[in-house]
C-alpha cells in the first residue's frame, strides 16, 4: 500500500490496516453537513474512465464489509450501505450514462448530501500535498555504489494492536516487544545485512529514503548477466519509530528557503552538500520493509490506487472509503512555479503517518514527470466535501 510521511507528502507506510469502529462506538468525523449551494462551483476535471476505475475498485472493497454498519458525519448517521454501496454504484452507473463530469456534477448536486471537512481551522481550509510512485535503477548485489539494500520484513517485525490502531513492533526472543532498527542503523549501519532480507542495492540514500515516504514503488534490477528485471515493491511494514520529515531537519539547522524544502530542492541541496546526507538521514528513524508484486501500489485496505482519483486522510477525522469532491491549485507543468486551480471528484483510499486531522489530504497523482515533481512541490490550501446518497 502506498503510505507517505511528510508535511509535503504523507507516509502512507506506517499503518497497513485501519479498523472503523462498530455501530455502538460508532466513528464520529470531524464534518460538517452543508446545503448543496455551498459546495464548489468548479467543474471537476480528470478521467471519467479512471474515476470509475477508483470507484469500482472501491466497491469491490465494500462488498466485503458489514452494510449496517454506522458513521457520524457529524451528528447525521450513515450506514455503510449509503455511505459506500448506495453513493458508489449511483456514480458508476452516472459514470456509463453521463458524457462528462460537468453533467454527473449537475445531477448529484441536488441529487446527494454533502458534509463539508472542517479543515484545520475550522473554517474547512484543508492542506493539500501530493505523492507518486517512484521507480528507481538497482543491481541484484552490491557493486560500487549501489550498495544501499531494500529489504523485505525480517520475520522478527510483527505487526501488534496499540492504541486502538495496528503499529509495528521487534519481537524480541523473550517475546517482548520494541521499535526495531532505526534507518541510520539499517543503512549507514549494515545491522541486518547479510541474513538473506536484501531485495536489491540502489545507489543513492535520498532516492531510496522518497521511495519509502512514498511507501511503494517499482525497481528495474540488473541482474549480474546483465539482463534487467522490473519489480513492483509494495509497502510490507515498518520499523516502529516515529518519522521525522527531512524537511524538518532542514529548517531545524536554519534552512529556510522553501524551494530547498522541497523535494526538488532537496535533491539539489545534498548534491551539494553530500557530507550531511547520512547524519540527515539518520535523524529520521523511521524505515519501511517491501514485498515483491505484480501491481499496486496499494492503499490502506489493499485496494489498488487510481492516479489523479485516490486519496489519503486521516480515517480518525475523515471518512475512509467515501466520494470526496475537492478544490485545491496544483503546478501548471513540471518545474512550473505558478499554480492552476482545479477541482476533482476522487475516492479516499489511503492513509498516511503524516496525513492528521480533518485539516490533512494528500493527492495520489501516479508515476509519470508531472506526478514526481508535482508530488514534491504540492502544499496548497483547498476545500473537501463529501457527498452521500442518503435518498
Amino acid at each position: 500500500m502506498v503510505k507517505h510521511i511528510h508535511g509535503w507528502m504523507a507516509f502512507a507506510g506506517l499503518v497497513s490496516a485501519f479498523s472503523i469502529a462498530s455501530t455502538e462506538a460508532a466513528t464520529r468525523y470531524n464534518v460538517r453537513r452543508i446545503p448543496a449551494s455551498q459546495i464548489m462551483s468548479r467543474v471537476p476535471d480528470g478521467s471519467i474512465t479512471d474515476f470509475r476505475l477508483a470507484l469500482e475498485r472501491q466497491l469491490a472493497n465494500c462488498t466485503k464489509k458489514n452494510q449496517q454498519e454506522v458513521f457520524l458525519y457529524g451528528t447525521t448517521r450513515v450506514t455503510r450501505k449509503q455511505m459506500c454501496g448506495d453513493t458508489i454504484n449511483r456514480l458508476i452507473q452516472l459514470t456509463r450514462t453521463q458524457p462528462d463530469f460537468q453533467s454527473i456534477y449537475n445531477i448529484i448536486k441536488n441529487e446527494f448530501t454533502w458534509f463539508e471537512s472542517l479543515g484545520n481551522d475550522g473554517q474547512g481550509t484543508v492542506s493539500f500535498t501530493g505523492y507518486y510512485f517512484p521507480h528507481i535503477d538497482a543491481v541484484a548485489t552490491p557493486q560500487g555504489e549501489y550498495r544501499y539494500a531494500m529489504y523485505r520484513r525480517p520475520p522478527e517485525v510483527v505487526q501488534v494492536l496499540s492504541g486502538g490502531k495496528t503499529t509495528w513492533r521487534y519481537r524480541r526472543p523473550d517475546g517482548s516487544l520494541a521499535p526495531y532498527y532505526t534507518r541510520g542503523e539499517i543503512d549507514f549501519g549494515n545491522v541486518i545485512r547479510g541474513r538473506g532480507h536484501e531485495i536489491a542495492y540502489v545507489k543513492d540514500p535520498f532516492e531510496s529514503f522518497i521511495f519509502h515516504v512514498q511507501g511503494a514503488g517499482s525497481i528495474s534490477i540488473r541482474q549480474d548477466d546483465g539482463t534487467v528485471e522490473r519489480k513492483i515493491l509494495n509497502y510490507d511494514g515498518a520499523n516502529g519509530h516515529p518519522y521525522v520529515s527531512t524537511r524538518t531537519i532542514l529548517k531545524n539547522r536554519g534552512i529556510t528557503d522553501e524551494f530547498t524544502l522541497t523535494i526538488p530542492g532537496q535533491k539539489i541541496y545534498f548534491e551539494q552538500n553530500p557530507q550531511l546526507l547520512e547524519p540527515i538521514l539518520s535523524e529520521t528513524p523511521s524505515y519501511v520493509f517491501f514485498k515483491e508484486g505484480n501491481e499496486g501500489p496499494y492503499g490502506v485496505e489493499n485496494i489498488v490506487l487510481t492516479p489523479g482519483h485516490s486519496l489519503a486522510i486521516d480515517p480518525k477525522a475523515l471518512p475512509l472509503g467515501t466520494f470526496a469532491f475537492i478544490e485545491s491549485a496544483r503546478p501548471d507543468a513540471v518545474s512550473s512555479p505558478t499554480q492552476t486551480p482545479f477541482s476533482r471528484f476522487a475516492v479516499t483510499q489511503d492513509v498516511g503517518g503524516a496525513i492528521k486531522t480533518a485539516g490533512r489530504i494528500d493527492f495520489y497523482w501516479g508515476e509519470d514527470e508531472y506526478a514526481i515533481y508535482t508530488s514534491g512541490v504540492m502544499n496548497t490550501p483547498g476545500k473537501a466535501v463529501f457527498g452521500i446518497k442518503l435518498r
